[in-house]
């Protein structure tokens, strides 16, 4: 009867659980293809008032969406530059009073 001590076994650990892991998250990539593929396989006959109103929604939906977006983004980098210009002019001006207190006293003597 061969006995292995528990610590010889400690490498397998990461590999059991990474192997478990990754079984998961293969799991979960294959059932997500297998839902797109079940929707992107049904067809639902359109009219040609329902294909023009299904393609302005394809088309207009990014665009304004990225349109709201990049107004977000540039509001808040604008928010940003605003607050560190104030830090910087901030920094400067007492940067400035302490070279004039440091001056002062020695130009007095």
């Amino acid at each position: 009867d061969h006995h292995t001590p528990p610590l010889a076994h400690r490498h397998l650990l990461p590999t059991r659980l990474t192997n478990t892991m990754w079984g998961f998250l293969k799991s979960i990539g294959e059932q997500h293809a297998a839902l797109k593929k079940k929707i992107h396989s049904t067809r639902i006959p359109l009219g040609p008032k329902g294909r023009i109103f299904m393609t302005t929604v394809y088309i207009f939906t990014p665009i304004i969406f990225g349109y709201k977006l990049m107004g977000y983004t540039n509001d808040y980098a604008e928010k940003n530059s605003r607050k560190r210009i104030e830090q910087i002019r901030d920094q400067s001006d007492a940067r400035r009073i302490q070279m004039l207190a440091n001056d002062g006293p020695s130009s007095n003597k």
